[in-house]
């Protein structure tokens, strides 16, 4: 039976949550990362979009996701635009802590690697063996002090990973760091295997959450959010997401730093 109004009120005063965004839905932002989130015919789908969209319907919640660049949605949350951002890191310092509000439990664990050209074969072992090379990077991102401070190597910013990767098959770039399963999923779409391979070194190990904005008043929500998650992982059906999307469970989970 649908809730009335007044139900609904209550069910989100339960939840911890104004009464004036209880019939709201969340206005969140991803970015084009697949097969975590991912343009279909309009929509924002992926493994985290449907991740996030269950989660919140456990709450009693609903979310309309856009897609946007990265730096777009840091802006945009900013200006007070939206209610949070999916796959945001805490940064290096903690310091998203003042805007956001993250949930105990992360949507995954995050790590990179260095992809190369099989034809110009590469072995990180530490930042040196950078020297001289281009890499491509992603604008806008938290990479380590020490990988954004070091001057003997050139950071070329790209919107995405798969334009990071289009500039390695191009050679306008010796390597491209890029996220696991973002990398290997775009290697098998777009049959890209028998030129392109990852470096085994995981690099930035961390973990993405999805950040509520505090200042629309989601400190709470967010704790809500952790906690639903977690009980969500340890259910079958996120297992099955994981298979329905290809991605293997290693390269969601949390490395140490």
């Amino acid at each position: 039976m649908p809730l009335s109004r007044r139900q609904t009120l209550a069910f989100g005063a339960a939840l911890g949550l104004p009464a004036h965004a209880a019939l709201a839905p969340l206005q969140l932002a991803a970015e084009v990362f697949p097969p975590f989130s991912q343009q279909v015919e309009g929509r924002a789908e992926g493994l985290d979009c449907e991740l996030v969209r269950a989660v919140l319907g456990g709450l009693g919640r609903s979310a309309e996701i856009q897609l946007l660049p990265w730096k777009r949605a840091l802006l945009e949350l900013e200006r007070g635009g939206l209610d949070g951002v999916i796959g945001i890191s805490r940064g290096n310092l903690n310091e998203r802590e003042e805007v956001l509000a993250f949930p105990e439990e992360p949507l995954a664990g995050s790590h990179s690697h260095f992809f190369f050209r099989r034809d110009q074969p590469f072995a990180f072992d530490g930042l040196f063996t950078l020297k001289g090379l281009r890499v491509a990077v992603l604008a806008g991102y938290q990479y380590p002090p020490d990988f954004m401070a070091a001057a003997y190597f050139t950071r070329e910013p790209s919107a995405t990973h798969e334009q990071s990767l289009r500039k390695l098959l191009a050679r306008r770039v010796d390597l491209a760091l890029v996220h696991a399963g973002v990398g290997e999923h775009l290697l098998q779409r777009e049959n890209w295997q028998r030129e392109l391979v990852a470096d085994k070194t995981p690099i930035a190990p961390g973990r993405l959450y999805v950040g509520f904005a505090r200042q629309r008043g989601h400190t709470q929500l967010a704790q809500r959010f952790g906690e639903a998650l977690r009980r969500y992982k340890a259910q079958p059906a996120y297992h099955a997401l994981l298979a329905r999307y290809g991605v293997r469970p290693e390269n969601v989970q949390t490395l140490p730093a």
